[in-house]
């Protein structure tokens, strides 16, 4: 290889062997190459053992790995680890030679549009927590955790053991209810770092995660749409998982054929764009939406 792609493979395996998953579009344009190039990176480090995990089309190394756990001693911070050491520098007074160079290293491996975001939130503090929690192990409960989906706010015990892209979401296993769930960073008050060591490993598995970001078990169903140029630029804009599942006809007419976890998510992506969408398929989602909008029409009218 030659200086330019060593440097870049190197700083691949950097980045991939954080929590965080990383898009082919991402690290394309992270890197400023092609999609093609980075693909060709990715198979370079499986040539040379390194297990490469993809999931939803996206990529890091697999995390049970000998190499892997090498790979976290040599190199010293995790991703979590670099969130919090940016912060430290950024809340400096001030200007040095040597915390400019430390920034300069932290842009040049790690993702800094992240960093940024964490670092200005409030939501470091718990990242941090559960951060550590993943690490050693542990159970944690989050305070006050406000559920959308039971319309309840109550404290939760649980098992984290990921995080989602961009550090949004939380990964963890609920024992009441023996689900692995998603939560929301930004809906939990506070975490607190249990002693309880955690006790259902085995369980520890997320759901499939359909393109709009709604999760079960299994799909429950494949739905295919015609869209319009402007619902195929709205679709890859909102949810860029979908592109993979977006054929071309013409220039004006386009077909997404993806499974879902449910039709919470595509409903509402139709509902907004009815001008612009056909359904095709299946019959299921088609009676769905027309009990969705017979049901807020008789809301409106009332």
């Amino acid at each position: 290889m030659n200086t330019t792609r060593t440097a870049r493979v190197l700083r691949l395996v950097m980045l991939l062997s954080g929590t965080r998953r990383y898009a082919l579009e991402d690290l394309a344009e992270k890197f400023q190459t092609s999609e093609r190039t980075i693909f060709r990176d990715l198979d370079t480090l499986r040539e040379v053992g390194l297990l490469v995990e993809c999931k939803d089309g996206r990529y890091r190394l697999e995390s049970e790995s000998v190499y892997q756990s090498r790979l976290h001693r040599l190199f010293h911070f995790t991703e979590e680890e670099a969130v919090i050491l940016y912060h430290i520098l950024e809340s400096m007074k001030g200007t040095s030679a040597i915390k400019e160079k430390l920034v300069k290293k932290l842009h040049v491996f790690y993702d800094l549009n992240v960093l940024q975001q964490l670092s200005g939130s409030d939501d470091l503090k718990k990242i941090e927590t559960l951060s550590t929690a993943i690490r050693q192990g542990k159970q944690v409960k989050l305070m006050s955790y406000r559920s959308s989906n039971s319309q309840t706010i109550a404290d939760k015990i649980v098992e984290p053991f990921d995080f989602s892209p961009n550090y949004e979401h939380l990964w963890a296993y609920e024992p009441s209810s023996g689900i692995c769930k998603q939560f929301r960073i930004q809906r939990i008050v506070r975490v607190t770092l249990l002693t309880t060591y955690i006790q259902y490993k085995g369980k520890h598995r997320k759901p499939f995660v359909d393109i709009f970001r709604m999760s079960a078990e299994e799909p429950v169903d494949t739905v295919r749409l015609r869209l319009s140029l402007k619902a195929s630029n709205l679709l890859r804009e909102e949810y860029p998982l979908s592109e993979e599942y977006i054929t071309r006809l013409d220039d004006n007419s386009y077909i997404l054929t993806v499974p879902v976890a449910n039709y919470k998510g595509v409903g509402r992506f139709v509902v907004g764009l009815l001008d612009e969408v056909i359904i095709e398929a299946s019959s299921a989602f088609r009676a769905h939406l027309h009990m969705w909008i017979n049901k807020y029409r008789k809301k409106i009218e009332s």
